[in-house]
């Protein structure tokens, strides 16, 4: 009895969240921001907590941030010839955005010596990540000078 209470309380809540969603999404945002509309967000977000099946996402894909990319060139710009730069990459899933960081900053300065640190909560991800760098060890990238070896 109490697992199709569950169910039922889970289903019902989810098609009510839906519901929900649809309305606070095309809510104008000066109605949003009125004090009555935060307590009802409030409600949602604790309904969502309580109800919603949530999962870690591992989805990525390189060179993601362009913008951030963009500033760790003009960064490494700056740096003294021959020199060394530490990077650390939080929540680097895959391995994708530390891919991109490295090709970044190699494109920029070739001559840098790069020691990247990249760490992620989920142990699965980290594992496979560890086999791809494990696999690559010499990691090649195309660029439009022809490929270069990092």
């Amino acid at each position: 009895m109490r697992a199709i209470l569950h169910y039922l309380q889970k289903n019902i809540a989810s098609r009510y969240l839906w519901l929900a969603g649809r309305v606070w999404k095309y809510l104008p945002a000066s109605a949003r921001s009125l004090p009555l509309s935060i307590l009802y967000g409030a409600h949602l977000h604790s309904l969502v907590l309580r109800f919603a099946d949530r999962r870690q996402n591992h989805s990525t894909f390189f060179l993601r941030n362009r913008a951030e990319l963009e500033l760790m060139r003009r960064l490494v710009a700056r740096a003294a010839h021959g020199s060394r730069m530490d990077v650390a990459v939080f929540a680097c899933s895959k391995g994708a955005e530390v891919y991109s960081v490295a090709w970044a900053l190699k494109v920029a300065r070739p001559e840098l010596t790069i020691n990247i640190h990249a760490i992620d909560v989920s142990p699965d991800i980290v594992e496979f990540a560890k086999r791809v760098f494990i696999l690559s060890k010499t990691v090649f990238f195309i660029t439009n000078r022809g490929t270069r070896r990092i």
